[in-house]
This record gives structure tokens, C-alpha cells and sequence, in this order.
């Protein structure tokens, strides 16, 4: 694993529609948020999250708990608080910030490290223009390191040793994003690493988030549609949960379905990861495989094995490289892709 997780807020249409299954990292906790509203990131696509209070936040559980972790997000802010130090992206253990940035009445950016201001003012924004923060963090008691970048240029960093160690373990095991107190905020392109492999192991250099709809059948469709051709059950961007559904019961069904291209210039692809919105409808326990076909390469699956929750939720796969499990995705591979489930348990 190396992304662990992704959103650009172009999908979904209520809060509930966020949230992921247990055991899953991803939208856990949601307060109050002003879904898919405000403007967008200049040269990012569909919409993104609006925070208009301190009451206003979301909160990523990250299951991997990583002792290095890697966080990059896109904001605005459009009214500031007047209180200074207003945490807006926090970084913790059981609750417990390691490190979070805070912005005060004039734009200026603090960094606090185990409590700590560790950098005041060491950066200013402007109200009304995006801007994309990054942050390293390695969690430790004596030889903790974090960087941290604002459009691509540090801003703050610690390389020599120091403890970033707020909570009981050297791990975190959430993301939270903020809304000002008293101002008001957007949020884009959001992401969570860490550095388990050799790819994708550290700040990335402000990505865009795009969103590819299903938008065909794919080569296999073995589940029982709701009404149509199958995809056109699925194809939503807010999902509609069991109004428009595909079914299955049988082992080893699967639907795979082909998704609109990325749009723009694309330089670089990182990383690939499905969204599936599920649930089990008998008493038995269920389970799935993510399924990824390149056109390039072989079929694939994931490791498989996800367990269906009891009421409809996301659950996601994350694919680094493409189905050969060595080469980096392009354009053109991801153009390609018919993605799916199938039934393995």
C-alpha cells in the first residue's frame, strides 16, 4: 500500500454518501459539512466541500495507522476567524494531534507539534485563492521529522529529530479537516499516503482528484440488474443506494464497467482507486474482490476477501500500478479501465 486513500468531491450528493464501511480508511465522521458546494480549484473538475464553521469537519480514519504518513489537500478560505491558531488540518493518534496547522485573523499560518507552536506565521494566505498544503510526518518521541509544504515549497520542517508524538503510539490513525471558527472554508483533492512501497511514498507536489463515472457495460455482467442495462444502475454521482441496484448472489459473478477519460493535461498518474457503494441483503457473511481489467495487461483482482456491510457504505481498492502490478498507470491505461466486483465468499 502506498495511497491509502483519495477524494475529490465530485461524487455523492449527502453526507451519508461519504462515509466508508468499518474497517476501511476513509470518511468515518462528518459534521455539518456543505456537501459539493462552493467554487472549484483552477484546473480540477466538478465540485468541491464546503466547511462554513468550527462546528463543520471531517474526519478520515486511517485503519493502516502508519508511523510515516503523507497528506496533501487543496483549500480556500472565503471568511477568516478572528481568533488566532484555528486548527483547520490535523494530524493524530486516538484523537491526539501530532501536528496540525492553524491559520490566524491575518492569514498566517502556524505549525504545532505535540502541542506546540513550532512555526508561527510561517507562511500567509490570501482570502479567496486555493492554495494545496502537504504534509510529512514521521511520528516519533525523540527522532520524529515532518515537512511541511504549501504550493509546492516548504514552509516548515523538522529533519533532525524531535518528538511529534502526541499520543500513546508512534502511529497515526486519522485525518481531520476543519472549518474555521467564525470564517468559512473549501476543501479539494484530498489524499493520504504512506511509505510502504518504493512509488508513492512521500509528498506528491499538489495532484488533482478526478472522478471517472461508469458510463458502459464492460466485458462481463453477470449480476442481475435493477432495470436496463446494468451500468446504468451504477452510473450515478450521488448514489441512490437501492433505488437503481445490480445484484448477485452467486460466487464468482461479477459486473466490470467501463468509465468516462480523464480530462486535461495529465502528467504524471499516481495512483488508481476504485469506489464501490455496497451492502449484503441475507444473514450470511459476504465477500468481495475488487476486479481491474487495463485492456493492456491481464484481468486482475485485489486481495479480496472485503467484508459487505450490513447497510449500504463505500468501500474501496487502492491500485498504485496497473494490473501487471509493477508498471505505472498513463493515460491511456486508465482510459482503458473496465472495473468491477465479483463475488469470492
Amino acid at each position: 500500500m502506498a495511497l491509502l486513500f483519495c477524494d475529490g468531491f465530485d461524487s455523492g450528493g449527502v453526507e451519508g454518501d461519504l462515509l466508508v464501511a468499518s474497517g476501511v480508511t476513509g470518511w468515518k465522521t462528518i459534521d455539518d459539512i456543505a456537501v459539493f458546494s462552493g467554487s472549484v480549484r483552477a484546473g480540477g473538475s466538478g465540485t468541491s466541500i464546503g466547511l462554513i464553521s468550527s462546528s463543520d469537519n471531517l474526519v478520515c480514519d486511517v485503519v493502516e495507522t502508519p508511523q510515516t504518513i503523507i497528506v496533501g489537500v487543496a483549500f480556500i478560505f472565503t471568511g477568516l476567524s478572528a481568533t488566532n491558531n484555528t486548527p483547520f488540518v490535523l494530524i493524530g493518534e486516538s484523537g491526539s494531534s501530532h501536528l496540525y496547522v492553524a491559520v490566524n485573523p491575518d492569514g498566517g499560518l502556524d505549525v504545532f507539534v505535540n502541542g506546540v507552536n513550532n512555526d508561527a506565521d510561517c507562511a500567509f494566505v490570501s482570502l479567496n485563492v486555493w492554495y494545496y498544503l502537504e504534509i510529512e510526518l514521521y511520528v516519533h518521541q525523540t527522532l520524529g521529522t515532518y515537512e511541511v509544504q504549501l504550493n509546492g515549497t516548504i514552509i516548515s520542517e523538522e529533519i533532525t529529530g524531535m518528538d511529534t508524538q502526541r499520543g500513546s503510539n508512534a502511529w497515526s490513525d486519522f485525518v481531520k479537516i476543519n472549518g474555521p471558527v467564525g470564517g468559512s472554508a473549501y476543501f479539494d483533492d484530498f489524499y493520504v499516503l504512506d511509505n510502504s512501497t518504493s512509488y508513492n511514498n512521500s509528498i506528491l507536489g499538489a495532484p488533482f482528484v478526478q472522478h471517472l463515472p461508469v458510463n458502459a457495460d464492460g466485458a462481463t455482467t453477470d449480476f442481475t440488474s435493477g432495470g436496463g442495462a446494468n451500468y446504468t444502475n451504477v452510473d450515478e454521482t450521488d448514489p441512490d443506494e437501492a433505488t437503481t441496484e445490480n445484484s448477485g448472489s452467486t460466487i464468482t459473478d461479477k459486473d466490470l464497467y467501463g468509465h468516462a477519460a480523464l480530462t486535461g493535461t495529465v502528467n504524471t498518474v499516481y495512483a488508481v482507486m476504485q469506489v464501490a457503494m455496497v451492502m449484503k441483503s441475507d444473514a450470511a457473511a459476504r465477500t468481495i474482490q475488487f476486479r481491474m481489467d487495463d485492456s493492456v495487461n491481464a484481468e486482475a483482482g485485489d486481495a479480496g476477501g472485503h467484508a459487505l456491510p450490513t447497510v449500504y457504505a463505500l468501500m474501496t481498492s487502492v491500485w498504485d500500478r496497473n494490473t501487471d502490478g509493477t508498471t505505472a498507470w498513463t493515460e491511456t491505461t486508465v482510459n482503458a479501465i473496465e472495473a468491477g466486483i465479483e463475488i469470492d465468499g
